[in-house]
């Protein structure tokens, strides 16, 4: 098993539950806030949306999947979802295992990997991060 050519998106999957899992210490806005924001973007923004997008939106909103990413279970759900609507390989048991198994290295390469993330956002964009 793996994922090959797709390591990189299970790799940004993680990172969004590492995110979601440590929000508070990254905005001053609750994940529920921000979801909520999100989700008036997207709606007050559908018909510049792709096709694609606009198909799963209600979706996402509907089980607020960008919360849902917090909890270290629902990823085996979103690993699955993609793999029934993408290339994405069926292999969502065998990242989870690795996520399980290596969970304390994940998270410490992402929060060393975030506050650069942050930097470089706030640096080449001119867009002003508020912090906790």
């Amino acid at each position: 098993p793996g994922y090959g050519k797709y390591a990189g998106i299970v790799a940004d999957i993680f990172f969004v539950h590492f995110l979601a899992f440590n929000w508070n210490d990254y905005s001053v806005d609750s994940l529920r806030q921000f979801t909520k924001n999100a989700h008036a973007i997207f709606i007050s923004n559908f018909g510049l949306l792709p096709f694609r997008v606009k198909q799963f939106l209600p979706f996402l909103i509907h089980h607020r999947r960008l919360e849902s990413y917090a909890n270290r279970e629902n990823l085996t759900v979103v690993l699955d979802i993609m793999s029934k609507r993408t290339s994405l390989p069926d292999n969502s048991e065998w990242a989870m295992l690795i996520l399980n198994q290596k969970y304390e290295q994940f998270e410490a390469l992402f929060r060393s990997f975030f506050p650069d993330l942050i930097n470089y956002v706030e640096k080449d964009f001119g867009v002003k991060i508020i912090r906790p």
